[in-house]
């Protein structure tokens, strides 16, 4: 079970609110039955993993 202390809100748009976590990582937090947490996650994935500039996504998790 991974534990997230979410700290201070810093961004916010039209599906999630964004959030510090610490270690120098953000927590994107997205409304319920948005469906764009899982589709937004692995293509970043993609991205990242071809070597393309945009945040390393670390983890997808489901909370209640």
């Amino acid at each position: 079970m991974t534990k997230i202390l979410l700290g201070k809100q810093i961004g916010s748009g039209a599906t999630a609110n964004v959030y510090e976590c610490g270690h120098g990582k953000v927590c994107k937090l997205y409304a319920p039955n948005t469906g764009s947490a899982e589709y937004e996650y692995l293509k970043m994935k993609e991205a990242y993993d071809l070597g393309l500039p945009v945040p390393q996504p670390y983890e997808l998790i489901e909370i209640d």
